[in-house]
């Protein structure tokens, strides 16, 4: 496709600016992230952007029209912070799934190739290219990986995140009918005891509301981590800013929900999900571990996993038909679902950058070797289908 044209966004104020652009180009693509909406990588940068350099590549037609976009920074990593290493906004602190390039859906060789040519002109300008959260389908796997090879660069892909999810049926009967007999019969009697101690299922959603809804997650989810002795990241100030200023912009587009359930006037558990498309995803959940009835276990009534049922008959009912668990193997996500995908991350490095391939190939050695241990141990996620054959 000729007549595309590329721009480089590297300030705030041109950042702010791109908001209905950026939606509009993202629900024209083939992604189903919300973790590449403006309104998840906006506060982002907000929060976490620090010293780095902002780079946003967009490519625009000859009309203007927005029909791509490389979210990208640059950081100074290494030694005395000797190393240039371009990355995804989104990356840090806050567990960013499925990230990639946006492109408008049917443009993506030509958008790709626009945005690797840029890259390939500013090359003084960094060391090496380190892009995570990537899946298989992904335009930077699919279409800029192989003009990267084509042009002798160094390249390797390693397996990232496992990332659980659930395909729902049309209807709650074809979801129940769906599950493991044991499971069908170990939610219903979870959800009649729940029921018997009054219990209470309701959603936050509107801007309004949000807010205390948030705080409250705040708290339930701090409950759980405490009982183990640990904090969790929300006690982060910055943590907690971007998600405040998140919620402000995701939930008046209908992006994010708080889902919870209550005994009286006590919260025992919620969820922090987010939705984009026909995709709605499980962030966080939080449950207070001190049971209902303390003359019982808390595993009588496990109110996490009977919000969880009530969170997948919600999105049934929406039209939903994917709920996805996001990234971790924790056992409670395989115990909904069997279906799994990972994601993966691309390093590049340029063949006339000797001082970052030597870098590069240290770094290399030093991961195919925990990955030989990992194998060892039989905790390695599965085989690589990005290796070469004889690397495999």
């Amino acid at each position: 496709m000729t007549g595309l044209r590329v721009e480089v966004c590297t300030t705030v104020a041109e950042f702010a600016r791109l908001e209905t652009e950026w939606d509009h180009l993202l629900d024209r693509s083939k992604s189903r992230s919300i973790f590449l909406s403006w309104g998840w990588l906006f506060p982002w940068w907000s929060h976490f952007g620090g010293a780095r350099e902002l780079r946003l590549i967009l490519v625009r037609e000859s009309s203007g029209r927005l029909v791509g976009i490389a979210p990208l920074l640059v950081n100074r990593e290494g030694l005395a912070g000797t190393l240039r290493v371009i990355r995804f906004l989104g990356t840090e602190a806050v567990s960013s799934d499925y990230l990639d390039f946006i492109v408008d859906a049917g443009l993506e060789q030509d958008v790709a190739a626009a945005i690797w040519e840029s890259l390939t002109a500013s090359a003084s300008s960094w060391d090496w290219i380190q892009l995570t959260d990537l899946l298989d389908s992904s335009v930077v796997l699919s279409r800029v990986r192989p003009l990267a090879l084509a042009r002798n660069y160094e390249c390797d892909v390693s397996i990232g995140q496992t990332c659980p999810y659930l395909v729902l049926p049309a209807s709650r009967d074809g979801y129940w009918q769906a599950l493991k007999i044991a499971m069908r019969n170990n939610l219903r009697r979870k959800r009649k005891h729940l029921d018997a101690a009054g219990a209470v299922f309701g959603t936050a959603e509107t801007v309004e509301v949000m807010p205390t809804a948030l705080e409250e997650f705040y708290r339930i989810h701090a409950l759980r981590w405490k009982s183990k002795g640990l904090t969790g990241n929300f006690l982060d100030p910055r943590v907690r800013g971007f998600h405040g200023q998140a919620t402000a912009l995701l939930a008046p587009k209908g992006r994010m929900r708080l889902y919870w359930v209550r005994l009286g006037e006590r919260t025992v558990a919620m969820i922090y999900a987010l939705e984009f498309k026909d995709v709605l995803s499980n962030y966080q959940t939080g449950f207070d571990p001190v049971p209902p009835d303390s003359s019982v276990p808390e595993n009588k009534y496990s109110p996490g996993m009977v919000l969880i049922g009530h969170c997948l008959e919600d999105g049934i009912d929406r039209g939903k038909s994917e709920f996805d668990f996001l990234r971790g193997p924790e056992t409670y996500k395989f115990n909904w679902t069997r279906t799994y995908r990972h994601t993966y991350e691309l390093t590049l490095v340029s063949p006339t950058n000797l001082r970052a391939r030597a870098r590069f190939w240290s770094l290399l050695a030093e991961r195919r070797g925990k990955a030989a241990i990992k194998r060892l141990m039989g905790r390695t996620p599965g085989p690589n289908p990005w290796l070469p054959k004889n690397d495999a």
